[in-house]
C-alpha cells in the first residue's frame, strides 16, 4: 500500500548494486531519488521493474548511465527527465503511458524535441515514448540516424523521414504499430529485425539507395505491399523475407523498367505478383 516513500537521508555513497530495488512495487506512485548518491553504483537493473502506478520519478543527479530496462514495466509513467549528469540511456520496454521526455538543461549528452529524445546535436534519433500517440511523425531534417529500438512499441501510423537520413540500428522499429512507412532515400542497409513484431504494418517504401536487406527485416509483419525504388534489385540475405508469407501475398512494386530486373534476382523473382 506504500505510495510514497522518503529517502532524502539514505546514505548510498558505498551502494554498487540497485538492481530490482523498487522492483514490484506497484502502488508507488512519486519517487524523488535526486539526492542519492549513486557514484559507486554498477548495476541498475530493472531498478523501477514492474511499478505499474509510478507517474514520477527524479532519478539521482550523480547518475551517468541508466541501462536498459530501468523502467520496464512501468505503465503509469508519463513523463521521464534525464538529469545532469547521464551520459548513456538506454530504452524500457513497456512504459505504454511515457509521452514525453525532458533533459536537464546543463546535460551535455542529449536534448529533446516535442518530448522525443535525441544526442545533443540532433544527429541521432534515440527514443520515441512509447504512450505517443500520432497519426503522422516525420522524422526532422538534419537527423542522421535512428538508433536501434528507437522506435520500440511506438504508437505512430504513419512514419516518414527528412533525407537526410542515412543510417537505421538493430531493431530500430520493434513492435511499432506503423501501418506505413516510408523510408529515405539515404539509407544503403535495412538492418536485422529492423520491422520485427510490427503486426499492423501493410507498407514499406525502401529508398533509391537501398543496397542491402538483413536477416528477419519484416518478421512477424502481414505486408501487403513493398515499394523498393532502388533501379538495381537490393541483395538480400538469405533470412530477409523470413516469419512472414511475403511471396505470395504481398505486392512488389518496382521503377519503371525494372521489373525484368526484379524478375531474374533472388529473392525478388519469387515475388508472384511484380507491378512496375
Amino acid at each position: 500500500s506504500l505510495t510514497n516513500i522518503d529517502l532524502s537521508g539514505f546514505d548510498t555513497s558505498k551502494v554498487v548494486d540497485m538492481k530490482f530495488m523498487f522492483g514490484g512495487c506497484n502502488n508507488l506512485k512519486n519517487l524523488d531519488l535526486s539526492n542519492f548518491n549513486t557514484s559507486q553504483v554498477i548495476n541498475m537493473y530493472a531498478m523501477f521493474m514492474n511499478c505499474s502506478n509510478l507517474r514520477e520519478v527524479a532519478l539521482p543527479n550523480t547518475v551517468k548511465v541508466v541501462e536498459k530496462d530501468v523502467f520496464k514495466g512501468c505503465t503509469g509513467l508519463t513523463v521521464l527527465t534525464i538529469p545532469d549528469e547521464v551520459r548513456s540511456f538506454a530504452s524500457s520496454e513497456g512504459c505504454t503511458s511515457l509521452k514525453e521526455f525532458r533533459v536537464s538543461v546543463v546535460n551535455s549528452s542529449f536534448t529533446t524535441e516535442d518530448g522525443i529524445l535525441y544526442d545533443k546535436g540532433k544527429e541521432t534519433l534515440l527514443l520515441y515514448p512509447e504512450g505517443r500517440v500520432q497519426t503522422v511523425f516525420e522524422i526532422p531534417e538534419g537527423v542522421k540516424k535512428i538508433a536501434g529500438c528507437a522506435f520500440q512499441n511506438a504508437p505512430v501510423d504513419t512514419l516518414r523521414m527528412a533525407h537526410s537520413v542515412v543510417g537505421l540500428g538493430l531493431q530500430a522499429f520493434r513492435g511499432a504499430k506503423f501501418k506505413n512507412v516510408i523510408l529515405s532515400d539515404g539509407i544503403t542497409t535495412i538492418p536485422g529485425a529492423v520491422f520485427q513484431g510490427c503486426t499492423g504494418l501493410r507498407s514499406v517504401t525502401l529508398g533509391r539507395e537501398t543496397m542491402y536487406i538483413s536477416d528477419y527485416c519484416f518478421d512477424g509483419c502481414i505486408l501487403e505491399e513493398l515499394r523498393v525504388l532502388a533501379d538495381i534489385p537490393p541483395a538480400c540475405a538469405s533470412k530477409a523475407f523470413e516469419g512472414g508469407n511475403f511471396f505470395d501475398s504481398c505486392v512488389l512494386y518496382v521503377p519503371s523498367g525494372c521489373k525484368n530486373r526484379y524478375r531474374y534476382a533472388d529473392p525478388w523473382g519469387k515475388f508472384k505478383r511484380v507491378v512496375e
